[in-house]
């Protein structure tokens, strides 16, 4: 339950992140390069085929196999690649229409996604799910694997986390509420 928000908000990030850079780059490649062209089973199926690996990765994950955090690592380096590039090119070609919270949010969120991925709760996550996947192959082979040991920093986990959590959790949550909702006054107010 202590890791539970944050890997939800991972999961989301990633996810958001995907979604924003695949209508970005859509949105370019439809605007600009092929005028006149609309949408495509590729801008259906890619999405939802990335969106089935990310889900496959962080299931894999929780049961303890670290090896895949590197798709996700890739995959939010491709998304960050793609949506700099496509706010590149829209500034060397001209392309009308200035850079609005969308575009910006398209670039932010894989960024969130990897600081997230790469904090020291997370990690602390990684390593108790690696270490209880370790456990139940020992409880289900016992005279086969060794028993594992705890990680290190499950013997001070209570004597270092305050109450109800600790408060830098509290602001990447509050900061990705607090986008949203102005992502949605903006959606409301006029299109992007």
């Amino acid at each position: 339950m202590r890791y539970f928000p944050l890997f939800f908000c991972s999961l989301l990030l990633t996810l958001f992140s995907l979604a924003g850079s695949c209508v970005l780059v859509g949105r370019f490649l439809r605007g600009w390069l092929v005028p006149g062209s609309g949408y495509g089973a590729a801008d259906v199926l890619i999405p939802l085929a990335l969106g089935q690996v990310i889900v496959v990765c962080k299931v894999l994950m929780v049961r303890g196999f670290r090896l895949f955090l590197w798709p996700l690592v890739a995959l939010l380096l491709a998304c960050f690649m793609a949506s700099s590039t496509v706010l590149i090119g829209r500034a060397l070609f001209d392309v009308p229409g200035g850079v609005g919270l969308w575009e910006l949010s398209a670039l932010a969120m894989p960024l969130l996604a990897l600081a997230m991925l790469h904090s020291r709760r997370y990690q602390e996550a990684r390593a108790l799910f690696a270490f209880r996947r370790h456990e139940r192959q020992a409880l289900a082979n016992p005279g086969t694997v060794h028993r594992p040991q705890p990680p290190a920093f499950l013997n001070n986990l209570v004597e270092r986390t305050p109450p109800g959590g600790h408060p830098r959790d509290r602001w990447i949550i509050g900061g990705l509420l607090v986008l949203s909702f102005a992502a949605l006054v903006a959606k409301a107010w006029g299109p992007f």
